[in-house]
């Protein structure tokens, strides 16, 4: 399962989960997210979304991950250009797997198509290991393409928009 850690948090770039992550292992910058706030569900602390996206719905987000982490599913269906649903849950305290809904953060997804998954992280954790063994047991999300965004700071927005890209706020 592939790592984005941010050794650069001067810098920014744009990451599209299709093509990879900006600048090269061991100096990447920070992952910036252009997402218009008012056409995106912003997701509270403690609480978890699933969301069709479109021209009304772009993407889904969550503020103040601080020593706390996000996990999104994004999904588009077989032969489909555009990414059609998304779901977040915000984990106080890092990924803890007992507190995701996993059969409510898959709802409306599937069968088939492509699936996405990340794990964002506000500081690299050791509950990651197992929150990632979780997702590989309940969800359809391949192992290569299940990402650990860690953001070596305190705190951090970070969301996903319908065309596939991701990052802070």
């Amino acid at each position: 399962m592939p790592t984005y850690n941010v050794n650069n948090r001067l810098a920014q770039g744009a990451w599209n989960l299709l093509n990879g992550p900006p600048g090269p292992a061991g100096n990447r910058p920070v992952a910036h997210l252009n997402l218009n706030q008012n056409a995106a569900q912003n997701v509270a602390m403690g609480a978890h979304a699933n969301v069709l996206l479109g021209p009304n719905m772009e993407g889904i987000f969550t503020q103040n991950l601080t020593n706390c982490s996000a996990f999104i599913i994004l999904w588009r269906p077989p032969g489909a250009n555009q990414w059609q649903r998304a779901s977040l849950i915000h984990m106080l305290g890092g990924p803890d797997p007992n507190a995701v809904p996993w059969g409510a953060m898959l709802a409306g997804m599937g069968p088939g198509g492509t699936y996405y998954g990340i794990l964002a992280n506000s500081m690299p954790t050791v509950l990651t290991g197992g929150f990632l063994a979780a997702v590989a047991a309940n969800t359809p999300i391949p192992a290569g393409n299940m990402w650990v965004y860690d953001a070596n700071t305190g705190a951090i927005d970070f969301g996903v928009d319908w065309n596939g890209f991701a990052g802070e706020i």
